[in-house]
């Protein structure tokens, strides 16, 4: 068994062959590090169509930057915004999952097929993910949509907002919210 402070050096490179078999799995990867965040980061996960490049510019990272913890901002986590290719994006979801603070996913749905909403997979699959391995209070999901929602998060708290016609109430909306869930 490898000891914990090896356990933090090591690289996406290594991490297959510590574990059994060749491939990442989220449960294997969670194993390897403690279940407490360590940076003052928020994870946040939500769709990259450019749809949501006015919500994300002017409400998600506003909000989040104004939230202080220990007189030390917030910074917002989207794993394509800073994307350095040395490790897999699977392994750079789960690190943020694992080590940022907290996670705000926004769930809004992009659009509708046979009537019925669509929903972004990559978000849901990283808020499934982020519930399975994180407390109730550090998941924190938005939407800009009144859709009947999945199933699977139709009974956890899931709040409401309008970043494409009230910016101002939306971002003070989403600092409330991380406030509220320190």
């Amino acid at each position: 068994m490898i000891n914990l402070e090896r356990r933090r050096g090591m690289v996406a490179d290594e991490l297959p062959r510590y574990q059994e078999g060749t491939y990442m799995y989220p449960r294997n990867y969670f194993q390897l590090f403690p279940p407490f965040p360590r940076e003052e980061k928020v994870f946040v996960a939500m769709s990259f169509d450019t749809r949501f490049d006015a919500c994300w510019n002017q409400v998600i990272i506003p909000a989040i930057q104004a939230v202080h913890v220990n007189d030390v901002p917030l910074q917002p986590h989207r794993v394509d915004t800073h994307r350095i290719i040395r490790d897999s994006i699977l392994t750079e979801i789960l690190g943020g999952i694992t080590n940022d603070r907290v996670i705000f996913a926004d769930i809004t749905s992009l659009g509708q097929l046979d009537s019925k909403p669509v929903h972004s997979s990559n978000v849901m699959y990283e808020v499934g993910l982020a519930h399975a391995v994180r407390l109730p209070e550090e998941v924190i999901l938005f939407r800009a949509d009144t859709d009947f929602l999945l199933f699977d998060v139709a009974n956890v708290r899931v709040n409401t907002y309008d970043p494409d016609h009230d910016s101002d109430s939306a971002r003070a909306w989403v600092t409330e919210a991380r406030v509220l869930s320190k």
